[in-house]
Protein backbone atom coordinates (compact mmCIF):
# COMPACT_ATOMS: atom_id res chain seq x y z
CA UNK A 1 0.00 0.00 0.00
CA UNK A 2 2.38 2.79 1.27
CA UNK A 3 4.71 1.34 -2.10
CA UNK A 4 1.94 2.71 -4.44
CA UNK A 5 1.77 6.24 -2.37
CA UNK A 6 3.77 9.02 -4.15
CA UNK A 7 2.33 7.59 -7.26
CA UNK A 8 -1.23 7.89 -6.25
CA UNK A 9 -0.34 11.37 -5.09
CA UNK A 10 1.04 12.45 -7.95
CA UNK A 11 -1.84 11.44 -10.59
CA UNK A 12 -4.31 12.97 -8.44
CA UNK A 13 -2.51 16.16 -8.18
CA UNK A 14 -1.78 16.17 -11.99
CA UNK A 15 -5.95 15.37 -11.98
CA UNK A 16 -6.54 18.19 -9.79
CA UNK A 17 -4.33 20.59 -12.22
CA UNK A 18 -5.80 20.06 -15.00
CA UNK A 19 -9.46 20.16 -13.46
CA UNK A 20 -8.20 23.83 -12.47
CA UNK A 21 -7.21 24.49 -16.24
CA UNK A 22 -10.53 23.93 -17.38
CA UNK A 23 -12.45 26.41 -19.41
CA UNK A 24 -15.28 28.19 -17.51
CA UNK A 25 -18.32 27.57 -19.64
CA UNK A 26 -20.76 30.81 -19.79
CA UNK A 27 -24.55 30.61 -21.18
CA UNK A 28 -26.84 29.17 -21.79
CA UNK A 29 -27.60 32.26 -23.71
CA UNK A 30 -30.90 33.67 -25.12
CA UNK A 31 -32.55 32.76 -27.37
CA UNK A 32 -30.40 30.44 -28.64
CA UNK A 33 -29.31 28.39 -25.18
CA UNK A 34 -25.83 28.01 -26.38
CA UNK A 35 -22.93 27.29 -24.06
CA UNK A 36 -19.14 28.51 -24.96
CA UNK A 37 -16.56 28.69 -23.58
CA UNK A 38 -13.29 31.42 -23.68
CA UNK A 39 -9.55 30.46 -24.05
CA UNK A 40 -6.31 32.11 -24.75
CA UNK A 41 -2.50 30.56 -25.48
CA UNK A 42 -0.68 31.75 -24.00
CA UNK A 43 -1.74 34.02 -21.51
CA UNK A 44 1.37 35.75 -21.09
CA UNK A 45 2.70 37.92 -24.16
CA UNK A 46 5.33 40.63 -24.84
CA UNK A 47 3.87 44.16 -26.09
CA UNK A 48 4.68 44.88 -29.25
CA UNK A 49 7.72 47.18 -29.92
CA UNK A 50 5.59 48.44 -33.34
CA UNK A 51 2.94 50.21 -33.88
CA UNK A 52 -0.20 47.39 -33.73
CA UNK A 53 -1.24 46.13 -37.15
CA UNK A 54 -4.82 46.20 -37.53
CA UNK A 55 -5.21 43.96 -39.43
CA UNK A 56 -4.18 39.88 -40.03
CA UNK A 57 -0.32 40.55 -40.40
CA UNK A 58 1.24 39.89 -36.97
CA UNK A 59 4.66 39.68 -35.87
CA UNK A 60 6.03 36.17 -36.82
CA UNK A 61 7.39 35.75 -32.98
CA UNK A 62 3.92 33.99 -31.46
CA UNK A 63 5.23 35.72 -28.10
CA UNK A 64 4.06 38.76 -29.37
CA UNK A 65 0.40 37.78 -29.38
CA UNK A 66 -2.49 35.51 -28.00
CA UNK A 67 -4.70 33.19 -29.91
CA UNK A 68 -8.20 33.30 -28.50
CA UNK A 69 -10.56 30.52 -28.64
CA UNK A 70 -14.36 30.15 -28.18
CA UNK A 71 -15.98 26.97 -28.30
CA UNK A 72 -20.00 27.18 -29.15
CA UNK A 73 -22.17 24.04 -28.05
CA UNK A 74 -25.62 23.53 -28.03
CA UNK A 75 -27.42 22.18 -25.38
CA UNK A 76 -26.61 18.79 -26.15
CA UNK A 77 -23.25 19.53 -26.47
CA UNK A 78 -22.46 19.29 -30.16
CA UNK A 79 -20.41 22.03 -31.88
CA UNK A 80 -22.46 24.66 -33.83
CA UNK A 81 -21.75 26.46 -36.64
CA UNK A 82 -22.16 30.02 -38.19
CA UNK A 83 -22.65 31.65 -34.54
CA UNK A 84 -21.60 35.14 -34.53
CA UNK A 85 -18.72 35.86 -32.00
CA UNK A 86 -17.58 39.34 -30.95
CA UNK A 87 -14.28 39.93 -29.29
CA UNK A 88 -13.39 42.90 -27.75
CA UNK A 89 -10.47 44.53 -25.47
CA UNK A 90 -11.98 46.32 -21.96
CA UNK A 91 -12.57 50.44 -23.03
CA UNK A 92 -9.26 51.35 -21.39
CA UNK A 93 -7.29 49.03 -23.46
CA UNK A 94 -9.20 50.14 -26.92
CA UNK A 95 -6.25 52.50 -27.71
CA UNK A 96 -3.34 50.40 -27.01
CA UNK A 97 -4.58 46.95 -28.06
CA UNK A 98 -6.23 44.95 -30.74
CA UNK A 99 -8.19 41.82 -31.24
CA UNK A 100 -8.25 41.07 -35.04
CA UNK A 101 -11.01 39.85 -36.26
CA UNK A 102 -13.49 41.12 -33.67
CA UNK A 103 -16.48 39.07 -35.30
CA UNK A 104 -16.19 35.27 -36.59
CA UNK A 105 -18.82 32.79 -37.08
CA UNK A 106 -18.01 29.33 -35.82
CA UNK A 107 -16.84 26.90 -37.96
CA UNK A 108 -17.07 23.69 -36.33
CA UNK A 109 -18.12 25.50 -33.45
CA UNK A 110 -15.30 27.86 -33.07
CA UNK A 111 -14.54 30.57 -33.55
CA UNK A 112 -10.58 32.28 -33.46
CA UNK A 113 -9.04 35.67 -33.33
CA UNK A 114 -5.53 37.24 -31.99
CA UNK A 115 -4.90 39.70 -29.42
CA UNK A 116 -2.14 41.84 -29.42
CA UNK A 117 -1.20 44.92 -27.35
CA UNK A 118 1.75 47.86 -27.33
CA UNK A 119 1.70 48.26 -23.59
CA UNK A 120 2.43 46.54 -20.55
CA UNK A 121 -0.08 45.97 -18.11
CA UNK A 122 -3.13 43.22 -17.49
CA UNK A 123 -5.60 43.47 -20.04
CA UNK A 124 -9.18 41.45 -20.46
CA UNK A 125 -10.53 40.31 -23.50
CA UNK A 126 -14.44 40.04 -23.61
CA UNK A 127 -16.11 37.49 -25.89
CA UNK A 128 -19.45 38.19 -26.62
CA UNK A 129 -22.11 35.41 -27.73
CA UNK A 130 -25.82 36.62 -28.57
CA UNK A 131 -26.46 38.22 -25.19
CA UNK A 132 -23.78 36.32 -23.02
CA UNK A 133 -20.33 37.68 -22.52
CA UNK A 134 -17.23 35.84 -21.22
CA UNK A 135 -13.90 37.76 -20.22
CA UNK A 136 -10.40 36.28 -20.19
CA UNK A 137 -6.91 38.12 -18.92
CA UNK A 138 -4.08 38.32 -20.53
CA UNK A 139 -0.56 39.57 -19.08
CA UNK A 140 1.44 41.60 -21.38
CA UNK A 141 5.28 42.48 -20.34
CA UNK A 142 8.07 44.54 -22.31
CA UNK A 143 10.36 41.73 -24.38
CA UNK A 144 13.59 41.22 -22.06
CA UNK A 145 11.33 42.79 -18.85
CA UNK A 146 9.47 41.39 -15.78
CA UNK A 147 6.06 39.82 -16.22
CA UNK A 148 3.12 42.28 -16.54
CA UNK A 149 1.84 43.06 -12.69
CA UNK A 150 -1.87 43.44 -11.72
CA UNK A 151 -2.43 46.66 -12.83
CA UNK A 152 -5.83 46.85 -14.80
CA UNK A 153 -4.19 48.11 -18.33
CA UNK A 154 -4.16 51.15 -20.07
CA UNK A 155 -0.93 53.27 -19.38
CA UNK A 156 2.42 52.43 -20.34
Amino acid sequence: MTRYMPITLLCLTLLASLMACAPKIAGPTAPSAYVFSLQAFPTNIFRSTSSIAYSDSFSTRRDRFADLVVRVQNQQGEAVDSVPVVFEVEPSWAQDAVVTPSRVLTEQGEARARFQARTVGVARVIARVEDTTQQISIAISSPGGSPAGGGSGGSP
